[in-house]
């Protein structure tokens, strides 16, 4: 056997001394044990076991240590110390006839090892160890009603800071006094007005194992701070790196924008002719897909539909709708990458687009495919191509009088001088309608397929719905070197 102590035989009486025959008793249980062992396993020896009298007194022993538990479980709270659980675990045990086991265990003055968050746990109790609301308890959690887990009342490695009003009643208050490793049962009520309505004023118990404590202190700002938590030395040069970052990020985002303002503005201005048969193919592709996720959440299509606020029809348009519009852009995309040449794809070129996702081509190709790649960077190309001409329409009038960059772009330091044009909106340029200091203009009678809505001179706005709000705000640049 597995402590090379001798088997009783089937029909013999059990090792144990419990008077039944061996496969009546523990034979299950060994045989199970003997191939933990033959597995590697470490197994406990059956000398280990406990005689009924020996048994019967850890029951009584455990008696007492629950007693104990829910004695303080009951008391403690926040403004109690260490030492006041020390006495009320004294006084119980040696009430109900036991002895506290840590109690002059090696010279040991106390009754219980007790500390608070992130102090080790076999901290001595004293007066001075507090317990308090904003203490970080990090907890797994299992919610059940009437014996059943409901969804949403799971969790594993939550953090919870005591006294935040983030869980139901009674659920913080449960938990203070908890130690690393303790395991506590709390019998809660929802409230009535609950936003889950199978939930509201529904008893659930819930199984609480606490991992860790800790406790909450603000940060200081500092250049140890700093050193220990990024790759600068000092907070100035950490603030200046954050301000670069996210003025980095302004900058793309607003980058991206653009690049999409300019292709749906195409993509508004262009004529389109389609059948529903033509592109049944793809919204049949979609309406599976849409039918496949709703299966996966225990939903029908119209139960999805319902949850986006539509009824099945109106959902199936909406996809249609969508299948319709990515086909807009993909025609215009292909149309402007043929004629300017934009559709010869490198490896290079999918490369680059895959570095700029944080990734590389062959796990982009991996997960997505090769045509859905070359899709991408098509697209990636076409809108660069808009946003390079964009930016030329206001960079080289700029650089031709020597006032880029405070003029003719959109960047960091730059001059904010905006134009926000309605391309659904005719006009005609006249001296008459227009803000113009002389009874003449140049451009008189010239029809525009456009009309100005906005105009923003350093970030100041100067004609709003095409109607001049705000005057004298221009302001005379010198003419620099020409730049082209």
């Amino acid at each position: 056997m597995y402590d090379n102590l001798k088997s009783p035989g089937r029909n013999d009486e059990c090792w144990c001394g419990s008077g039944r025959k061996y496969k009546k008793c523990h034979l299950d249980f060994d045989e199970r044990l003997q191939s933990l062992y033959e597995q590697g396993f470490e197994v406990p020896q059956r000398s280990l076991l406990k005689t009924p009298e020996e048994i019967e007194g850890i029951k009584r022993s455990a008696a007492i240590n629950i007693g104990v538990l829910d004695l303080v479980a009951e008391r403690i709270g926040a403004g109690v110390s260490t030492e006041e659980i020390d006495k009320w675990i004294y006084d119980y045990t040696v009430e109900h006839g036991g002895i506290p086991a840590d109690l002059d265990y090696e010279g040991y003055p106390k009754s219980v090892c007790t500390s608070i968050n992130e102090v080790v746990c076999h901290g001595i109790p004293s007066p001075d160890d507090v317990l308090k609301d904003g203490d970080i308890v990090n907890i797994d959690y299992k919610g059940t009603k009437d014996g059943e887990a409901f969804d949403g009342g799971t969790a594993e490695g939550q953090d919870l800071t005591l006294g935040s009003g983030s869980m139901i009643d009674g659920f913080e208050d449960g938990l203070v006094g908890a130690k690393k490793g303790e395991t506590k049962t709390l019998d809660l009520t929802f409230p009535e007005n609950y936003r889950e309505e199978s939930l509201a004023g529904q008893a659930v118990v819930f199984e609480v194992t606490v991992n860790a404590v800790k406790e909450k202190q603000d940060a200081v700002l500092d250049d140890a701070f700093v050193q220990r938590t990024s790759d600068y030395q000092t907070v100035d040069e950490y603030k200046e790196g954050i301000r670069a970052d996210l003025l980095a990020q302004k900058q793309k985002t607003a980058e991206q924008e653009m690049e999409q303002d300019v292709l749906q503005d195409i993509i508004d201005n262009s004529d389109f002719k389609f059948s529903r048969n033509g592109l049944s193919v793809r919204y049949n592709q979609m309406l599976k897909q849409y039918t496949n996720q709703a299966k996966m959440y225990g939903m029908t299509l119209s139960q999805m539909a319902q949850a986006n606020g539509m009824d099945e029809a109106g959902f199936k348009e909406y996809i249609y709708s969508s299948v319709k519009e990515a086909a807009k852009k993909e025609i215009v995309v292909k149309d402007i990458a043929a004629k300017e040449g934009l559709d010869n794809l490198t490896d290079e070129d999918k490369e680059a687009f895959a570095q700029a996702n944080g990734t590389s081509k062959d796990t982009l190709v991996s997960l997505y495919g090769e045509d859905t790649v070359n899709e991408q960077v098509l697209q990636d190309k076409v809108l660069r191509f808009l946003a390079s001409n964009a930016d030329n329409e206001a960079e080289n009038p700029a650089k031709l009088y020597g006032v880029y960059p405070q003029k003719g772009v959109i960047a960091p330091g730059s001059d904010a001088d905006i134009v926000l044009i309605d391309p659904k909106k005719e006009s005609t340029i006249s001296a008459a309608t227009h803000a113009y200091n002389t009874d003449n203009n140049p451009f008189e009678g010239f029809e525009l397929k456009c009309g100005i809505d906005k105009v923003f001179l350093r970030g100041n706005l100067a004609v709003d719905d095409g109607k001049l709000v705000q005057e004298k705000l221009g302001k005379y640049i010198f003419r620099g070197k020409k730049q082209i």
